[in-house]
């Protein structure tokens, strides 16, 4: 099926609004003789879904659609451990890289097991399954390529977070991409695996080396071309970072991407932390998000979540002079946003430290890395112009967000309006460099007016991906929070061309 929105809409939002998804525009899957089907059920031994792997190694989700049959997406359903009934009551778990390597090793007397969708797909509550079944210690094998390690090396974060005890074992002699069912078919046993266990240390995330394999600097476009198929029919939502704001997220097709630097400027006293902070929250409902703040401390980062997130006075909090109704939901409020995967650090100083942080998640893939600000991030201090070294910071901000396919949002001041005008800021306004422009995909210019109007204008100055636009927000300073006016008064729809 075929969808085309002539005023420009996007496929994406068209198909959400009729209530489909991209998958629902292709042809149906074949998904007739399986090679195998892997059971995912709960601790009760309900069967929530399975993952069908077909020749030619092309796996496939499914459950059941209660008439006897199956519908072949996921939507709502409990992610799960591979074979958690099984795991009930044992001490110590491996855990691999797909279910074939996991029934190899219960086959041998080892219990063990994995996540549904292979490499990059671990999830926080994977850890929470592993303790209720009672397991205290996990050895993880990763398989002999740069996913395999990444993906072995997050697993080992997230367990060791959440205070398991942990050992990563590389099984030596594996070839290429190899796993540890090639390994035991090599001649391996048991007791060998057993006793590299025993001899490997507990996991250091300090010394956790990097990747060894590495990826070929040339791909053609066939294999590109591939993977966006596999991409459209999959069951997997969208990979976008969806923003509070409905005009926003119209303007950027669902969100922030994977691999986008986007730039957030505003003069002094706009609010740009704040919306920073709005947005932040909004992603750390599809999963762990990175604070970094060279402003405040984490304490205050921490109160203004607060305050937004339950509509508390933050001048209340400062005084520590709540109402009753405020302290009640201060208590409630804490216990669901303590449990968002909300990471924050005001001790990164340096570009170099920012790019430890990003590289080593402690519980899995970042969906968002925010940044505030630019200017007060240092460069490595061989670059002593200052101009050099905010082209040097934003660069690499870019080369991370791409190496790592997470979308990195950083604040950045703007040059200031001539003495008693208030001009509108422009793509010119980034302060000290007009580098910052092009290294990033996506520039948003905040503007107040009137120094009285809590009304700001958001523009989309430059949008890679997309089309160009202005809406409107209204800040709420007892909240430090902001909300999207009606789209119908607000949103300019962009005949502006694409900056990109």
């Amino acid at each position: 099926m075929l969808v085309k929105c002539h005023a420009g809409c996007p496929t994406e939002a068209i198909v959400a609004a009729v209530g489909l998804t991209m998958a629902d525009l292709f042809p149906p899957k074949d998904h007739t003789g399986p090679e195998h089907v892997y059971d995912y059920c709960d601790e009760q031994s309900t069967l929530h879904f399975q993952v069908v792997r077909s020749p030619g190694k092309k796996f496939w989700q499914r459950r059941p659609d209660g008439a006897g049959g199956w519908t072949w997406k996921l939507d709502g359903v409990r992610r799960l451990l591979y074979r958690l009934p099984d795991l009930a009551a044992k001490k110590a778990v491996v855990i691999v890289e797909g279910e074939k390597d996991a029934d190899r090793l219960w086959s041998i007397g080892v219990p063990a097991t994995t996540n549904a969708g292979g490499a990059g797909k671990w999830r926080g509550e994977y850890v929470e399954q592993l303790q209720a079944a009672g397991v205290q210690r996990v050895v993880i094998l990763p398989d002999n390529d740069e996913p395999g390690e990444k993906h072995g090396l997050g697993v080992a974060r997230s367990c060791q977070t959440a205070g398991l005890s942990v050992k990563v074992v590389r099984l030596p002699d594996l070839p290429p991409k190899g796993d540890v069912s090639d390994w035991l078919d090599a001649g391996h046993t048991k007791d060998d695996l057993l006793a590299l266990v025993k001899d490997a240390p507990a996991f250091d995330p300090k010394a956790a080396p990097a990747p060894t394999a590495s990826a070929p600097l040339l791909e053609h476009v066939k294999a590109a071309l591939d993977r966006v198929m596999d991409d459209l029919t999959s069951d997997e939502a969208p990979r976008v970072c969806p923003t509070p704001f409905p005009a926003l997220n119209y303007y950027l097709n669902g969100g922030f991407s994977p691999g986008e630097l986007i730039y957030l400027g505003a003069r002094p006293a706009i609010g740009k932390s704040s919306i920073a902070l709005d947005i932040a929250r909004r992603a750390s409902l599809r999963g762990p998000v990175l604070i970094i703040s060279r402003e405040m401390l984490n304490t205050a980062v921490a109160r203004r979540l607060l305050s937004q997130e339950g509509h508390i006075r933050s001048s209340a909090l400062k005084r520590k002079d709540l109402s009753q109704p405020e302290s009640g939901a201060a208590v409630e409020t804490v216990g669901r946003l303590g449990d968002r995967p909300i990471w924050l650090t005001d001790r990164a100083v340096t570009i170099d430290e920012i790019a430890k942080l990003v590289a080593h998640p402690p519980a899995g893939p970042w969906v968002l890395v925010v940044i505030d600000y630019l200017q007060l991030v240092r460069a490595p201090k061989h670059v002593t112009e200052h101009r050099l070294a905010l082209e040097h910071v934003s660069q690499h901000l870019k080369a991370l967000a791409l190496r790592h396919a997470v979308p990195v949002l950083c604040l950045s001041s703007l040059s200031r309006p001539q003495p008693g005008t208030n001009t509108e800021p422009t793509l010119a306004s980034l302060r000290e460099s007009g580098e910052l422009e092009h290294d990033a995909d996506v520039v948003l210019l905040m503007h107040r007016k009137n120094d009285q109007d809590a009304t700001v204008q958001m523009r989309i100055a430059k949008n890679r991906d997309g089309q160009l636009g202005v809406f409107e927000l209204v800040f709420s300073g007892e909240y430090v929070t902001f909300e999207e006016l009606s789209k119908q008064e607000t949103v300019t729809l962009g005949n502006a061309r694409n900056a990109g």
